[in-house]
């Protein structure tokens, strides 16, 4: 490439990132529908939330970038941070795996996905990881290979026997339309940029009366009340709740059949005991994890839901959804 081919091309990326910035927030599901900002919170603060509680620096961010924005689209009820390029790259992930807990081999939708799943057939899952989900899927008997696109990723996988490619659902549906029973993906959505063209994509890879199986966090209750930086950008870009999943079946040939929220693990009581105790705290409080209003208060409903054993009866932090192809 010519070094003026590429300034042009550089100036362009630059102008277009500074339009999104300064402009209206826009719903990523539905361009058309009325959008208002719920939060906002300065890049700087959740640069620091990210280095203190998980030793990862986002960096600086765009030196345009003032304020983040987090919004809702009225007509989907799905609420998204603006603007929403500050997506993270793959290699951002990468960093991400160092955690044991990034990359679990055994996830409640997992086991509630594979109730699901075909006795034979083909399945893609997307963004799937090192592979653990196809593991258990070709136990099943099903032909099983993924995409995703954090390499790093991808090579553990390989190096485990598992088929995976790297490639964006895009580009696997233009290459194999109508080719899957089955399509899974999960907590992928929440990360994508674009998730209109990702369900659209996600459809087309499906044979008629195929099934889509999504994974998100259950952002409608008490999760982003009492989430830290993992929650927000540039890690979670989206927050879905059960009515923004039913939208999507607009915008794309799939209807919701199934959607079901995870029980409440004992291990997510203090932030649940902190969400029901402080029930409206402000994006820049949840990311300097404000101590609870009532300290007292906050340990007897701990100790309540400990002693009575009710996780099972309460929202957890994931929801899966069920869509199938109709046309």
């Amino acid at each position: 490439m010519k070094p003026a081919q590429h300034r042009n091309r550089s100036e362009s990326h630059f102008i277009d990132r500074f339009a999104e910035m300064n402009s209206r927030p826009i719903s990523p599901l539905d361009t058309t529908a009325r959008v208002s900002i719920e939060d906002s919170l300065d890049w700087p603060d959740l640069r620091a939330a990210w280095l203190r509680q998980l030793g990862i620096d986002p960096g600086p961010g765009p030196e345009q970038l003032r304020r983040i924005k987090l919004c809702r689209c009225h007509r989907s009820q799905l609420r998204f941070f603006w603007p929403m390029s500050l997506a993270a790259p793959p290699s951002f992930y990468a960093r991400l795996e160092k955690f044991p807990w990034y990359y679990r081999s055994s996830k409640w939708e997992y086991t509630r996905a594979l109730e699901y799943l075909p006795s034979d057939g083909t399945l893609l899952d997307v963004g799937c990881g090192v592979g653990h989900f196809l593991a258990l899927a070709a136990k099943m008997g099903l032909t099983a290979t993924g995409i995703d696109l954090n390499q790093s990723a991808i090579s553990a996988a390989r190096s485990s026997g598992i088929g995976v490619a790297l490639e964006t659902i895009e580009a696997a549906a233009d290459r194999a339309p109508e080719s899957f029973d089955t399509v899974t993906a999960f907590q992928v959505l929440e990360h994508v940029p674009e998730p209109r063209s990702f369900l659209v994509a996600a459809s087309r890879l499906l044979r008629p009366n195929g099934r889509l199986i999504v994974g998100v966090p259950n952002s409608a209750g008490w999760l982003d009340r009492a989430g830290g930086a993992l929650e927000c950008p540039p890690h979670h870009i989206t927050r879905w709740s059960g009515a923004a999943l039913q939208f999507t079946a607009q915008i794309s040939s799939l209807a919701l059949e199934h959607l079901e929220i995870e029980p409440l693990e004992r291990a997510q009581i203090p932030d649940f005991v902190r969400s029901v105790i402080d029930p409206a705290p402000r994006l820049a409080d949840l990311l300097r994890k404000r101590k609870f209003v009532n300290r007292i208060a906050g340990k007897m409903l701990s100790a309540l839901l400990l002693r009575t054993n009710a996780c099972p009866l309460l929202p957890g932090t994931s929801q899966l959804a069920v869509f199938k192809r109709c046309r």
